[in-house]
């Protein structure tokens, strides 16, 4: 605060992972009286996006440039003769939250203080007696939802929190072995990618109440959790604008739960439209908030939501809905899961619609065999039966998984990234030569320079990783062999050399009917570069 008063200016830019660092940095321009802005991510782009806004950034871990003057947020230098705290105006401390919304578009939202203090009093109210236990995160502090479950509520409450972030299930499993029934505030996205590899009933008497927010949950990974865990997960809904809105615990996956809103919330249902709207404390003043999503409300003032509403587009002066388009999509064989989004083509200087895929393991095997432009034809012909010209997708990207944001949100703008330049690159080998014969293979292989796994590892000499290495063997075996199961485990995994970018290189596979097992090695003539070997599930 007083390295901010001798600095000068109004407006500050929080930047910091660091929980602990974002409160000191969030709180010191309060009590300064400045405007605060915390971001919606740190992507030089965003973060260029918003710098008009603010005279200078606080910072912590975070290297910035060309946003005024930077301030460390934990300094080394003393401040013992510093200004005294003033106290805070709910009305005129205003903290700046920006989020890119679906579109991309930065949109600053001006939260009054006393709009946040009203949420965290509804928080303690609801969910104190059940969240007693320090508190663990998985999500960032500067969005809504981390700011007021792993910031704000814990100190109003008197509760420690960690500093630091949970991103892996291993370190989750670490932190509840040294924290006592600790509070678990996390996204959709990490718990179901933690689902199968944590150990619920060890987790169970070791781990307090969990909070997931951030994007749609899905209702069988809520009830395989609540099947187990001591303290059912309570999943929010709500928005950045509105806060928290309402919240539940699924139990049953084939008949969830509705809705309850927060205290003080009330809700309506636009007639014509189904959209719902919203009037709340944690809004600015009362005037009803119009969401985007479509909902019905049951006469105990619980509520079901009905899909987002803001999901149809023009193309062309027709009306398309993307729900549908990804509905035919989703119906073809070899997909495991598809969204689709509008896209400006400043070449053909209209919109066009474009197409991400997520393909089952048939549907690689296709892409291998066929080809990308095989498969994208085949898929346009048959979405033709059913679909205007205008609403086929005219763009598409094969992926492993659907990009998401830190709150684990498939946005629009996570979408359009994979077709600006330099996206959407290769993910497998080029296939040089292969020979096959009964329960042996050897594909002639090349990993190109523009493979997205040689990001980062390493800029100065690009290595492929071991753990591609092991994709591609399972992914080649189950073109060349009658495999069933699932992965189950790697036995026997040697690296001996590492393989570089564009060098060229033997897989030879071999398969064990009797043990449901893949051998392979890769090599060049007498250097071998890996071996191992994959075992498979039975394949029921």
């Amino acid at each position: 605060m007083a390295r901010l008063e001798r600095h000068g200016g109004t407006r500050w830019l929080v930047l910091s992972e660091n929980a602990y660092a974002l409160a000191v940095g969030l709180l010191a321009g309060l009590h300064g009286g400045h405007r605060v802005a915390l971001p919606a991510n740190f992507q030089s782009g965003h973060l260029a996006d918003i710098a008009a806004g603010v005279d200078g950034v606080i910072t912590h871990e975070v290297a910035v440039s060309g946003i005024g003057a930077a301030l460390p947020i934990l300094g080394a230098e003393s401040d013992s003769d510093g200004p005294e705290l003033r106290p805070l105006d709910g009305e005129r401390s205003v903290v700046v939250l920006h989020t890119s919304g679906t579109t991309g578009d930065p949109l600053a939202i001006e939260k009054p203080l006393r709009c946040l203090e009203a949420e965290v009093a509804t928080l303690e109210t609801v969910f104190g007696r059940m969240a007693h236990g320090p508190v663990l995160a998985s999500v960032p502090p500067y969005h809504i939802y981390g700011l007021l479950f792993r910031v704000l509520w814990p100190l109003s409450a008197g509760r420690p929190f960690a500093a630091g972030l949970i991103r892996f299930p291993e370190d989750l499993e670490a932190a509840v072995a040294r924290v006592p029934t600790p509070t678990l505030v996390s996204s959709p996205a990490f718990l179901k990618r933690a689902l199968p590899v944590l150990d619920l009933r060890r987790l169970r008497p070791r781990l307090g109440a969990v909070f997931c927010s951030g994007g749609p949950f899905a209702s069988s990974v809520a009830a395989a959790y609540n099947a187990v865990l001591a303290a059912p997960v309570v999943e929010v809904y709500g928005s950045t604008e509105t806060g928290g809105i309402g919240y539940r615990s699924v139990r049953d996956a084939a008949a969830p739960e509705p809705w309850r809103p927060m205290p003080g919330v009330a809700l309506s249902v636009d007639r014509e439209s189904g959209i719902l709207a919203v009037r709340s404390p944690f809004l600015p003043d009362d005037t009803p908030f119009g969401m985007a999503d479509r909902a019905s409300i049951a006469a105990d003032g619980r509520f079901t939501l009905g899909g987002r509403a803001d999901r149809i587009v023009k193309m062309e002066e027709r009306r398309v809905s993307l729900a549908e388009v990804e509905q035919h999509l989703a119906a073809c064989h070899g997909i495991a899961a598809c969204r689709v989004l509008p896209l400006n083509d400043p070449a053909a200087g209209r919109q066009s619609l474009a197409a991400v895929i997520v393909p089952s393991d048939d549907g690689w095997t296709r892409l291998g065999t066929e080809g990308k432009q095989a498969v994208k034809q085949s898929l346009r012909s048959k979405l033709t039966h059913y679909l205007d010209a205008n609403a086929l997708p005219r763009k598409w990207r094969f992926v492993r998984q659907m990009p998401e944001t830190a709150l684990g949100k498939t946005t629009d703008a996570v979408l359009a990234a994979l077709f600006a330049p330099d996206q959407g690159r290769n993910v497998e080998p080029t296939v040089v030569g292969r020979e096959a014969g009964g329960d042996r293979t050897a594909l002639r292989l090349r990993a190109p320079r523009n493979l997205i796994y040689f990001d980062g590892h390493f800029d100065v000499a690009p290595i492929l990783p071991g753990v591609v290495q092991v994709g591609w063997a399972l992914r080649f075996a189950r073109e060349a062999f009658a495999l069933s199961g699932a992965f189950q485990r790697l036995e026997s995994l040697k690296f001996f050399r590492v393989i570089m970018a564009d060098q060229e290189f033997t897989l030879e596979l071999s398969f064990n009917e009797e043990k449901n097992s893949i051998g392979f090695q890769y090599g060049a003539g007498d250097i071998k570069y890996s071996s191992g070997r994959i075992v498979l599930g039975s394949a029921s």
